[in-house]
């Protein structure tokens, strides 16, 4: 079993902060700058699936 159906939906929510092109692509402001954004886009499709389970879960997205 997942953990996403051992939280109860009517008293959580998922907050997703700053996934901007500027923080997660090589072509955005930080990856201009030389910073490694490689851990970012590993993380990617971790989040996109995490959202998706909330979103099919009716869970609240902010």
């Amino acid at each position: 079993m997942s953990f996403i159906n051992k939280i109860d939906p009517a008293s959580t929510a998922l907050i997703v902060v700053d996934v901007q092109n500027d923080f997660c692509s090589e072509e955005g402001a930080l990856g201009i700058q030389g910073a490694d954004v490689g851990m970012v886009k590993t993380m990617m499709p971790n989040l996109t699936e995490l959202i998706s389970e909330a979103r099919d879960h009716k869970y609240r997205l902010s």
